[in-house]
């Protein structure tokens, strides 16, 4: 089964993106530092999402979920390392600190003999935040690695 990776499982994350890509067909994978959170996805491998309507309120549940918690770099790279697709969505503010990771996620994946091209969504209110990313990443690799 293809894999997705979201950092960041707040509403955006879960209520979106997560939903998204599960619809897909990709088993989604958070990143979140919300310990509370994570293990509440894995425990339930799904969570429900709502949609207001004046007509017919509905509510639904994303499944084929499970979270890391992000404070754990190895782990949350090994995730990306092996994602097919990835998305952040964690806040503007935070995402120079989240570059560390996906940028060792990166290497890992490049060191395990993948070179296939990591597309990454990056759902934040930010114009350019791609360019501001794609420097923070670049700035944590080693073009030798």
């Amino acid at each position: 089964m293809k894999k997705s990776v979201v950092y960041g499982a707040g509403n955006i994350g879960r209520g979106f993106i997560g939903q998204l890509f599960s619809e897909s067909g990709y088993e989604v994978v958070f990143i979140d530092i919300n310990q509370e959170l994570v293990d509440r996805l894995n425990s339930n491998g799904k969570y429900p999402v709502q949609i207001l309507d004046p007509r017919e309120n509905k509510e639904f549940y994303v499944e084929n979920v499970r979270a890391v918690n992000g404070r754990c770099l190895s782990v949350s790279a090994e995730e990306i390392s092996n994602a097919d697709i990835m998305a952040t969505s964690v806040g503007v503010n935070i995402l120079p600190e989240i570059a560390k990771t996906i940028a060792a996620g990166l290497k890992k994946r490049w060191r395990d003999g993948n070179t296939e091209p990591l597309n990454i969504i990056i759902c934040e209110n930010l114009i350019g935040a791609n360019l501001l990313l794609a420097q923070w990443i670049g700035n944590d690799l080693d073009t030798s690695e």
